[in-house]
């Protein structure tokens, strides 16, 4: 039986790569992404809906998919301010929660390494809030993955990103391993094989078990 899925942020680092394998993997016959502008991709199982994601609330015809995947995310630099930060990291995520939820769908998200609604960094605080308010809505399946830096290829660049590959290949080993940086495309491994398994409740993996996940299921697009 052939599902349905929709990846919300596919142009994104990660919700790009996981759309791609998405086209590839026989378990989905139809893939609808979100986004704000188009993709200008072209497959015979893509539904493109360029929307303005403040409406976002009232596009619930669109979540009538079997799973969702949720890769939304900015920077304070792209946001320009922490209100419009927090708007996209946590109010969007929320609003897509709430459909899923009303739709009665798997939801997988992308938060991170140390979210924490109580810790005194704003980045995973907001993470943090964002995956405690999403526990509150009682969603059948809900699985959260906190990666460690996420490293692909971006259309900026980005210094820390550049360092942190060697850096970790020698110095995060042990008890720091689960600080190295995982892959845009590992992470997009694992949620796509996590989002395959008859799971219901709350589950969270670390940056560790996703890595180890997508060793399991590891696939390179073919579009």
């Amino acid at each position: 039986m052939t599902k349905k899925a929709l990846v919300i942020g596919a142009s994104g680092l990660v919700g790009s790569s996981l759309s791609r394998l998405l086209f590839d993997d026989e378990t989905y016959d139809k893939i609808h992404i979100l986004v704000r502008k188009s993709t200008n991709w072209i497959h015979d199982k893509l539904v493109e809906h360029v929307i303005d994601f403040e409406q976002l609330p009232f596009s619930s015809g669109i979540f009538q998919v079997d799973s969702i995947f949720c890769c939304l995310g900015t920077t304070i630099n792209k946001a320009k301010t922490k209100e419009a930060f927090y708007r996209v990291d946590h109010d969007y995520v929320l609003d897509a929660g709430k459909l899923t939820a009303e739709n009665n769908a798997k939801f997988l998200v992308i938060s991170s390494m140390g979210a924490n609604p109580k810790s005194m960094f704003f980045y995973s605080r907001v993470k943090g809030e964002m995956e405690q308010d999403l526990q509150k809505l009682k969603l059948p399946s809900l699985h959260i993955f906190r990666p460690s830096l996420l490293l692909g290829d971006r259309s900026e660049f980005r210094l820390s990103e550049r360092l942190a590959a060697p850096f970790s290949r020698w110095f995060l080993k042990g008890p720091l391993k689960k600080y190295k940086p995982n892959q845009a495309q590992s992470v997009a491994q694992a949620m796509i094989h996590v989002s395959k398994e008859e799971t219901l409740g709350f589950h969270i993996y670390d940056s560790t078990q996703i890595e180890k996940i997508a060793k399991r299921t590891e696939v390179t697009p073919k579009s």
